[in-house]
């Protein structure tokens, strides 16, 4: 089990903050680690995103608008004369989605995936510590510490889930020079989410029992299934064989 588990720091000039968080260990690591770190994301950032994609979606909100408007008086035109002129009805506006929408300028993106890959590394360390207290706590008798790490590794995956969520709605298409970028970093996420997710999972089985360490086999599975040759997550492995040669650059 420990081994599906291990965590290493990426491995480009060996960053100290594994061993630090090592010694800190457990759970009052995770805490003390949040604390220092507070929020992922800079805040006039993510306020600055924000309302860009709602000037997006109040654009494309008027297109729809003005697309149904557009195609219902088509409609009622060529009602009837629909044989001669086949397919009249069937007129859409020549605005389409991406032209509707506002996009969030470049500028703010690059600002914006930059905060989201330097938070990789906090991500990285405290999905670390929820699975050094899952793995001291996991086959526990102890419903209240299993419920308590489960509720600590959720919270966190909700937080990578705002971030994923948010650098979807920038829409970042492959024609921007950011495209590589924004790829890079929500492949990265994903491996943190998905690392996560194995953990959760397996504590969602574990707390179906009253004596979960008579389930072992069972679950151990879901951390046993993403195990690479080497023992390791494979998500932890493609994080570390990326996450360093993916800074966004302009």
């Amino acid at each position: 089990m420990r081994e599906a588990n291990e965590y290493r720091a990426p491995e480009e000039k060996k960053s100290h903050l594994g061993t630090i968080l090592k010694i800190a260990g457990g759970l009052a690591a995770a805490i003390l680690l949040v604390a220092g770190v507070g929020l992922l994301t800079q805040d006039e950032t993510l306020k600055n995103i924000q309302q860009q994609l709602e000037a997006a979606n109040s654009a494309m909100n008027s297109s729809s608008s003005a697309e149904a408007s557009t195609s219902t008086d088509a409609e009622a035109e060529t009602s009837e004369d629909a044989e001669t002129e086949e397919g009249s009805s069937e007129t859409k506006s020549s605005i389409s989605v991406s032209d509707a929408a506002a996009v969030v300028d470049e500028d703010t993106a690059f600002e914006y995936l930059t905060t989201v890959y330097d938070s990789l590394q906090s991500y990285n360390d405290r999905v670390y510590s929820c699975i050094q207290t899952y793995n001291g706590t996991v086959f526990t008798p102890d419903r209240s510490q299993r419920e308590a790490a489960a509720g600590i590794a959720h919270s966190l995956s909700t937080e990578m889930e705002a971030d994923m969520k948010l650098l979807d709605s920038m829409n970042i298409g492959k024609a921007s020079s950011l495209y590589d970028d924004y790829e890079n970093v929500r492949r990265l996420l994903d491996d943190q989410y998905n690392r996560l997710g194995e953990i959760i999972e397996s504590w969602e089985i574990s707390l179906k029992y009253d004596t979960p360490y008579q389930h072992e086999s069972e679950i151990l599975e879901p951390i046993r299934r993403n195990a690479g040759a080497s023992g390791v997550s494979v998500y932890l492995e493609d994080f570390d064989a990326t996450y360093w040669n993916s800074r966004p650059t302009r």
